[in-house]
């Protein structure tokens, strides 16, 4: 009985606390079920299971009211840090999402899928944005039978499109070349400018402001953004 009174003063102080309890079988009829209750204790996974299929917008609504959480449907998501997590109860799908982007670090992703059926995982470091360029490297596996891959890719600034690949794979001749090309100019392209970010950092205001008008002059310096400092260009040799 007290149990019976507890639920029933929960489900009335919070329509969605109430709905909540109705969907995993606590409520029923607007009172306390006792078999609800009862199949819960004895059978956890069966008894949310159950509702999962029977209620998955229901349950998300509820979830999403009592928790402030986002999405729409049965779809549950939130935002934490750099991370952002979606499940969606109907289908049973999680979703992670990490970007991690700071003026003076290397950019990083993470992206994870799991489902009753399948699970796939990628990861990046570096980024490629348009007009600038940039190196990329990404590596991702998945099950049912597709083969990991870890690709690189690559664009010039003021080209078109990027160019891309998948270092597991059997290379042809073509693409040793382009790799042995992509190592000569981007890799000294990358040493000069952390040089040039060091001086910048560790010289004078006029020494700085010389430096920046010679880099801006070889167009070697990014469009001026909301970063306080305009980010040196790798030019890869085109």
């Amino acid at each position: 009985m007290i149990l019976a009174e507890v639920v029933g003063r929960l489900a009335a102080a919070s329509p969605d606390l109430g709905q909540l309890l109705a969907d995993i079988g606590l409520v029923a009829g607007g009172g306390y079920d006792p078999e609800g209750f009862d199949q819960l204790i004895l059978d956890a996974s069966a008894a949310i299971s159950a509702a999962l299929n029977a209620s998955p917008a229901s349950l998300a609504s509820a979830l999403r009211a009592l928790g402030g959480f986002g999405g729409a449907g049965a779809e549950i998501s939130w935002a934490l840090d750099a991370a952002t997590i979606a499940v969606d109860l109907n289908s049973r799908e999680l979703a992670l999402d990490v970007t991690h982007v700071a003026a003076d670090l290397v950019p990083l992703g993470l992206t994870l899928f799991a489902s009753a059926s399948s699970a796939s995982i990628s990861g990046s470091i570096g980024a490629i944005e348009p007009d600038v360029g940039g190196l990329e490297l990404v590596a991702s596996a998945a099950t049912g039978g597709v083969s990991p891959a870890l690709t690189i890719a690559w664009q010039t600034p003021g080209s078109l499109s990027a160019t891309s690949i998948n270092l597991l794979s059997s290379l042809s001749a073509s693409e040793q070349a382009t790799l042995v090309k992509l190592g000569a100019s981007f890799i000294p392209s990358t040493l000069l400018a952390g040089l040039v970010d060091h001086l910048r950092e560790t010289a004078s205001d006029d020494a700085r402001v010389a430096i920046e008008v010679i880099m801006d002059g070889l167009d070697l310096l990014a469009p001026p953004s909301e970063l306080p400092s305009r980010r040196v260009l790798r030019d890869s040799g085109g």
